[in-house]
């Protein structure tokens, strides 16, 4: 609660520079943040880049919070794009990816559809339901009723 506390500030500051309308969205889930941009590649290049430099700079130089750079990645609509965000990126802290997991759902940008954590969910889930028929059980249901004395 105290970091979301910290946050509002800076969510409001970007909020006034790219509103809304320009394309923008963020969300701010505990210590997660997340930037979305829509709108032709090179304008969501710019403002991604812009927003990432003004963001690390309230959350390293003036709040001074570490980001994590292996959980920092970028998806786009495609992997060029992606890239392009990570190579220009002012502080290189953005690693291109082409899925990624947003509040522990699987995630991607643009036309393609997510589905390696739900393949994997049911790989390790056929796995356990092998174990379960392995080994023979037994279930039973007892109601008792207490009459008084």
């Amino acid at each position: 609660a105290e970091l979301r506390v910290l946050l509002i500030d800076m969510v409001a500051a970007i909020q006034s520079r790219w509103p809304p309308s320009s394309g923008v969205e963020l969300l701010l889930y505990v210590d997660d943040f997340t930037i979305m941009a829509t709108g032709d590649p090179a304008e969501v290049i710019e403002k991604i880049n812009r927003i990432t430099s003004f963001t690390a700079h309230i959350l390293e130089d003036v709040l001074k919070l570490e980001i994590s750079v292996k959980k920092s990645v970028v998806t786009a609509s495609s992997t060029s794009i992606a890239a392009a965000i990570a190579k220009t990126s002012p502080r290189r802290c953005l690693k291109p990816v082409r899925h990624a997991k947003l509040l522990g759902t699987a995630t991607t940008a643009g036309a393609r559809r997510c589905t390696r954590v739900l393949q994997s969910r049911l790989t390790n889930f056929k796995k356990a339901s092998r174990a379960m028929f392995v080994f023979p059980f037994s279930f039973a249901c007892c109601n008792a009723h207490v009459l008084p004395d």
